[in-house]
């Protein structure tokens, strides 16, 4: 039964994970870019993440510069 009680726990941690990006998956294994019934990450995520990616390096480059012309 408490087998059975954490599969499902899981299942609802992973749907509640579609909304939102994730950086460890709920079982705390590292995320997985398939389908296997309980690691499944919605495609459109993976370009969510790239573009946050490329805005967080442009950032910290940017504030990089900032620093350097206050000095």
């Amino acid at each position: 039964m408490e087998k059975m009680k954490q599969h499902w726990d899981m299942v609802g941690f992973v749907a509640d994970g579609q909304y939102g990006i994730l950086r460890r998956c709920p079982c705390g294994g590292s995320i997985k870019h398939d389908d296997d019934g309980l690691h499944f990450r919605q495609l459109w995520v993976f370009g969510v993440e790239q573009e946050i990616e490329k805005l967080v390096m442009k950032v910290e480059e940017q504030s990089k510069t900032i620093e350097e012309m206050r000095k």
